[in-house]
């Protein structure tokens, strides 16, 4: 079973079970407490298709995936949300997650194995929203509600967003409503220099026709001038009469726009869909922070440790599955970074492709670090995107640019002096290992030096899940000082 993510400013941390325990026991001496009614005969009266339940994240899967309801808590989470919150408004106390069939032995009919623990952690994160919403603070005293609207709003806003490009601006997107509800405009950012989400969605309106509006934006509207002005004095100076937001800004030069605005006369409301927004954003947030990029070490290995056997012969260790998942990886990677040793090795090509070796829509852009060159004939210069190459050791320097570039995410790849150092630096935010069951034996160490001369000085980690992939099993960890 994996384990929950280790909470951030943005997830809540969840109460000791023993004091759940207490109140809900407290609670059924004093009333009956009602639970929900069944999820499957809602769901069913949606109508949805085959579309619905693959969403963007299983739009290629190859197995149909309708009937598969434990799955819209990813891909429809909305409509999710709405069922539960539903029964919390006709009287249930308590509602179940949607994840009936959330095991290994049930997503086995739908090749969904690798999704049981989303689907369990994204069932209670969807239930939790539905229950915000409808009941007080705990303060007792009534919150400002954002109305179906706004909250269909927020959630076209975080789609359009993926639109616009990832690179040293967040992706944002924002919807313009009238005091009825009805979409007026709509925009997002479309990078460096252009116009905000906001100023994008307020163009396509006549002058005055935001007066009264509500723009609905997900990330705190900027209160700073750099190559654009801020977003707050464009809604103020449009009219606008309520903003809500998903997740406040983070960086120091933009925030501050909430403020702003409350004191410009604007009712402003914060955290709707906080956790969808969080996730849109959170790869950028961490560029702000560090001004590198999230780094994910990845590696196969035998169940003793080898990644090749003795004559250097490694395809394949792990079995279609796991190699399935690490291109689906390496597409959602912004960059994937290989040392020049494992290019001159075993010439990769370094591309995301599919099960039938096509290349997926989305390639990362590949960065080899080393200081042997590379051949111009080498499989990695005919890459869809062009290559970059650093001819240096200086893991820390080749990251700071990777970051002044733009870019959020990078997936390694190899080889193993290469991870080794990452891991032994401390420049390494993610251990993702898939280990086969097979042994090799021999000297071809998945890893190398980590410069842990003793056991007090290991590097020690924390699993953030553990999941089989046909055979093989896939471990996410990360530092455990990461938080």
């Amino acid at each position: 079973m994996s384990p929950s993510p280790a909470p951030t400013a943005e997830t809540p941390v969840l109460p000791d079970w023993q004091e759940v325990r207490a109140a809900l026991a407290k609670a059924m001496e004093e009333r009956i407490l009602i639970l929900d009614g069944a999820m499957g005969t809602m769901i069913q009266r949606l109508g949805l298709t085959e579309e619905n339940f693959h969403g963007e994240r299983f739009k290629d899967w190859s197995h149909p995936l309708k009937g598969n309801n434990d799955l819209l808590v990813i891909t429809e989470p909305g409509m999710i949300e709405d069922i539960h919150y539903a029964y919390y408004m006709a009287g249930a106390d308590i509602v179940e997650t949607n994840t009936f069939s959330g095991t290994s032995v049930a997503q086995a009919d739908y090749a969904c194995e690798s999704a049981v623990y989303d689907i369990n952690y994204q069932g209670v994160v969807v239930a939790r929203r539905a229950a915000l919403r409808s009941c007080p603070a705990h303060d007792g005293k009534d919150r400002e509600m954002a109305s179906a609207a706004e909250t269909d709003a927020m959630r076209r806003a975080l789609r359009l967003a993926r639109n616009g490009p990832r690179g040293l601006n967040p992706q944002v997107g924002a919807v313009i409503l009238s005091p009825d509800g009805e979409i007026l405009a709509e925009g997002h950012h479309r990078g460096a220099g252009t116009p905000h989400a906001e100023v994008d969605a307020l163009s396509k309106l006549a002058p005055g026709e935001a007066r009264g509006a509500t723009a609905v934006v997900t990330l705190e509207p900027c209160n700073h001038t750099g190559r654009t002005g801020p977003c707050a004095v464009a809604l103020l100076e449009a009219g606008v009469a309520r903003v809500v937001y998903a997740l406040d800004d983070p960086t120091d030069a933009a925030a501050g726009g909430a403020d702003r605005l409350r004191a410009g006369g604007v009712d402003v409301e914060a955290g709707l869909e906080r956790e969808a927004a969080t996730e849109l954003v959170r790869d950028w947030v961490h560029l702000q922070r560090t001004g590198r990029p999230r780094v994910t070490v990845k590696w196969a290995q035998s169940l003793d440790g080898r990644a090749a056997a003795d004559d250097g012969s490694s395809q394949w260790i792990t079995g279609p599955d796991a190699r399935r998942d690490v291109h689906e990886r390496r597409a959602r990677a912004d960059a994937i970074l290989a040392g020049t040793g494992t290019v001159l090795a075993d010439d990769p090509a370094l591309t995301a492709r599919d099960a039938d070796g096509a290349l997926l829509d989305r390639q990362p852009i590949p960065v080899i670090v080393g200081e042997t060159p590379v051949s111009a004939d080498a499989a990695v210069r005919r890459h869809p995107r062009e290559a970059l190459f650093f001819a240096t050791r200086d893991l820390a320097a080749v990251l700071d640019e990777l970051g002044g570039r733009g870019i959020q995410t990078v997936f390694v790849e190899g080889g193993p002096t290469l991870e080794s150092a990452l891991l032994r630096d401390g420049l390494a935010d993610e251990g993702l290992v898939y280990v086969a069951p097979v042994l090799l034996g021999g000297s071809r160490l998945a890893l190398g030096a980590l410069g842990v001369p003793a056991i007090a000085s290991a590097h020690r980690l924390e699993v953030a899940s553990i999941d089989l992939l046909g055979d093989d099993i896939r471990v996410v960890a990360r530092p455990a000082h990461d938080t």
